[in-house]
């Protein structure tokens, strides 16, 4: 007996050393590619094509993607088509040329600007080398238009919008006076409502935002992080003097929303869950959100049709959406440690700010550096 619990004992050694080794060879190989390209990603001196964009509208939307993304991109197109003055608004920053062509066919009157970036062109998920990439460029990018426009958003294309996102979010009831930045968050209350969920954010040009999201860039260069949580920790600790608002998690929701019958219907709900954009559109399609015309995007050059009547009703697709994520099917562990987390936060307040200021942002690089 004794010896049976000493080889499993053993057992549960190598395995969690071997965790160990595979998490510490990702994270090396992901800054490695990310430092490899570093030099293309942040160089905005030749930027015509996208500055004359910038220079065609007051507030403009980013949506960055390449052919991955493409389809669940032009499900967004067509979500959102009858909502008046948002394709002014939008520019779609695109890496290769075959999302450029497909755009500019299928909506001629949505700026569509090619970004050269090989390391974008291929397919990434969340924690590789591409992943972290696209996290820099976007700061990197986000820090270019403080110094263009006076205020921009950055938004996403994996997300239900049943109302227009440029009038129903009120930027003035959201920030207060010294306030520059306001993001989404990761859930309603306790620590997920101080927590940046990142596919959303509203942007007011000025040197704090500048350094904000320099630092951003900065950071990923060095560490193995996610940008969203080191976005919630300099909002926290009021890093650069900013001061960043919240969009109501009841407007803006993501995977975390959950069939909670207290929870009204949030007019914008990212459709995340750790899927590629691929899968997000395949699950979009399936229950019944299918803005595009899926025959369409079969057809040799593509030139993709909005669905006139088969979309279900929004609230009708909500209500689908509602009754499937459930939050113990979806990413169980964090939902776990999370938990734990939130509960010491009840006995320890302090800890609030220890978490979210030190270890949320950085917990992946100290996961795999011990």
């Amino acid at each position: 007996m004794k010896e049976l619990r000493f080889t499993l004992t053993r057992l549960i050694q190598f395995l969690f050393l071997l965790q160990i080794r595979r998490k510490l060879s990702k994270s090396s190989d992901a800054l490695q590619f990310l430092n490899a390209h570093k030099e293309d990603a942040s160089n905005f001196s030749n930027a015509r094509e996208l500055d004359l964009a910038l220079s065609k509208t007051d507030m403009p939307g980013i949506i960055l993607l390449n052919k991955h993304a493409l389809n669940i991109t032009l499900n967004f197109l067509c979500n959102i088509k009858n909502f008046n003055g948002v394709y002014e608004k939008l520019i779609l920053l695109v890496f290769d040329e075959h999302s450029r062509q497909v755009l500019t066919e299928s909506f001629p009157e949505v700026k569509t600007v090619y970004w050269k970036l090989e390391g974008l062109t291929q397919k990434f998920s969340t924690g590789d080398g591409r992943y972290q990439l696209f996290q820099y460029f976007r700061a990197k990018l986000a820090s270019y238009l403080t110094t263009k426009v006076k205020y921009f958003w950055m938004l996403q294309a994996d997300t239900l919008w049943r109302t227009n996102l440029f009038e129903t979010i009120k930027i003035g009831r959201l920030l207060n006076k010294s306030d520059n930045l306001l993001f989404d968050s990761e859930g309603e209350s306790g620590l997920l409502s101080k927590m940046v969920a990142g596919g959303y954010f509203y942007v007011q040009s000025d040197e704090r935002s500048k350094k904000f999201f320099d630092y951003v860039a900065d950071t990923l260069l060095d560490y193995y992080v996610t940008d969203n949580n080191v976005m919630a920790s300099l909002c926290l600790l009021k890093k650069f003097d900013v001061g960043c608002g919240k969009i109501p998690y009841s407007q803006l929701s993501n995977w975390r929303w959950t069939s909670d019958e207290d929870l009204p219907l949030p007019n914008f709900l990212q459709y995340d869950g750790g899927e590629g954009a691929e899968d997000k559109f395949h699950m979009m399609n399936s229950i019944g959100a299918a803005f595009v015309d899926i025959n369409t995007l079969k057809s040799t050059p593509s030139r993709a049709m909005c669905n006139q009547n088969n979309a279900k009703h929004l609230d009708e697709t909500f209500e689908i959406i509602r009754i499937q994520r459930k939050p113990g099917k979806l990413n169980f562990l964090i939902v776990l440690i999370h938990g734990f987390c939130e509960l010491l936060t009840v006995f320890f307040p302090f800890l609030e700010t220890v978490f979210l200021g030190y270890i949320f942002p950085f917990y992946a690089y100290y996961a795999v550096s011990i």
